[in-house]
């Protein structure tokens, strides 16, 4: 009776090692395991339904919010826009065609499916602002390129606080243009700025973008990772004894 207690006893205190360490893996990989990832999209989120500002996407002319959403801008089906209202040579817009077709507009512009063209005109620049949500390191990357056929030179920019310069990417005709990327270090309500300035001639701009921005995991849910994972190690060699 007295081996047979002692079995049992050892067997209670291992089961609880055990309990204890699949509680302490669980809890670390609910920790280090989110629901989904903190992401967004500039073409994704695009919206003229949820007004302006559409969560944390802005939509702006010359530092002001574009006041008018169009479902066909300008008449033209299938180009959802927030712009200014106002006539060429003065108009500003973010066009984004909402079809899973390319659409021709403008007689020189074609608009890839789901892609946004970005067109200041005569105005100082359109940006299309993000404000960070929440403290955190946040990944961006996205891409500016000329759409219009007759492109004229400008320049876009992506910029940090309204002041900040990280990317300078010069547009010079159809086709031209870079991708860019980056991390960065934000407060709440730090802002990243996606810009396409006007040029000499503010005819032909149109401009293809976007942007995608993802909060980077902090170090330390690795570690609570690892700590879990070491802790049902242990339990596997006591058992093993």
């Amino acid at each position: 009776m007295r081996q047979r207690f002692g079995s049992e006893s050892k067997h209670r205190k291992r089961s609880s090692q055990f309990c204890s360490c699949i509680v302490l893996g669980s809890l670390a990989l609910g920790v280090c395991l989110p629901a989904r990832a903190i992401s967004y999209d500039a073409a994704g989120d695009f919206s003229i339904t949820n007004g302006n500002p559409n969560g944390v996407w802005s939509y702006l002319v010359s530092g002001s919010l574009l006041t008018e959403e169009q479902a066909s801008c300008n008449g033209v089906a299938g180009i959802a826009c927030w712009q200014n209202g106002l006539g060429v040579p003065n108009f500003a817009g973010i066009l984004q065609n909402t079809t899973s077709s390319s659409i021709f507009v403008n007689s020189s512009v074609t608009i890839p499916a789901g892609a946004f063209d970005v067109d200041p005109e005569s105005n100082t620049n359109v940006t299309i602002l993000w404000t960070a949500p929440s403290a955190g390191t946040w990944s961006y990357s996205g891409f500016f390129s000329g759409l219009d056929a007759t492109s004229s030179a400008h320049t876009t920019y992506v910029v940090l606080d309204s002041s900040t310069t990280l990317w300078s990417i010069p547009i010079s005709g159809p086709g031209s243009g870079s991708s860019f990327s980056g991390t960065e270090v934000l407060n709440a309500g730090d802002t990243l700025g996606f810009v396409v300035a006007t040029g000499a001639l503010f005819s032909n701009l149109g401009t293809g973008f976007d942007a995608t921005i993802t909060m980077v995991p902090e170090p330390a849910t690795f570690g609570l990772l690892g700590l879990g994972l070491a802790g049902i190690a242990v339990w596997r060699r006591r058992r093993q004894l």
